[in-house]
């Protein structure tokens, strides 16, 4: 995970780990161009509620691609 240098985008559902978050956090933290941003609910939140991930997938591509 050390090698990851491109910008990635990590969504989760707030009540969605599956592992302690203490564990996940020292994870993220070794990807450097990580954004991590945790919507309400479960481990699907891109079926559960799709508008908000769209709403953050959206300007992540459109940066990537300029």
């Amino acid at each position: 995970m050390d090698r990851i240098t491109a910008p990635a985008l990590l969504i989760n559902g707030a009540d969605g780990y599956l592992v302690k978050r203490a564990y996940m956090q020292e994870r993220y933290a070794r990807i450097a161009n990580l954004s991590v941003q945790i919507l309400p609910g479960g481990h699907h939140p891109h079926l559960e509620d799709p508008e908000p991930c769209a709403r953050l997938l959206a300007p992540f591509f459109a940066a990537e691609a300029r």
